[in-house]
């Protein structure tokens, strides 16, 4: 009988465990995937509380918040019509991965395409006061190749 409750009690965790789903981004060897020659399309809405205006004279001033740039927006696999596989946020070429698959209804709107509601992205990069280039690299819908958007300069200050 405390057998079968012990099962039990660990397909319930379980369960609850797979509803909850995994928050950690999705990562991909950038080395092992083949890179699209077209920039990718990426739409970055805000960097801590500023909004991103790209018309606007860059660099791009920004000032940190607790230690960190967090920065946002929305992309997906243009040649596939469909959320990507991750993106990543590279600062000076280092990679840091980020939640994507979050609520962004302006692709949807844009593209009239209700399979683009959950293009979302936001990554938190731990950063000291600098200057600093920023790309967003897509990795395509399959898995198997990316694209990077048009290199960010930016000035972090305190």
């Amino acid at each position: 009988m405390i057998r079968t409750a012990i099962s039990a009690l660990v397909v319930f965790c379980l369960a609850i465990l797979a509803a909850c789903g995994d928050d950690a981004p999705k990562t991909y060897d950038f080395a092992t995937l083949e890179r699209n020659s077209r920039p990718a399309l990426v739409v970055i809405r805000t960097m801590n509380d500023a909004l991103y205006d790209p018309s606007a004279p860059h660099p791009f001033k920004v000032t940190l918040q607790d230690g960190k740039l967090t920065v946002s927006g929305w992309t997906f696999d243009v040649n596939a019509g469909k959320p990507a596989a991750a993106v990543s946020v590279a600062v000076d070429g280092k990679d840091t991965f980020a939640r994507y698959g979050l609520e962004s209804p302006a692709p949807v709107k844009t593209y009239n395409n209700p399979a683009l509601a959950k293009c979302g992205f936001s990554v938190d990069l731990p950063l000291v006061p600098g200057t600093y280039s920023l790309a967003v690299k897509v990795v395509a819908a399959d898995g198997k190749s990316y694209a990077v958007s048009r290199d960010v300069a930016v000035i972090v200050g305190k």
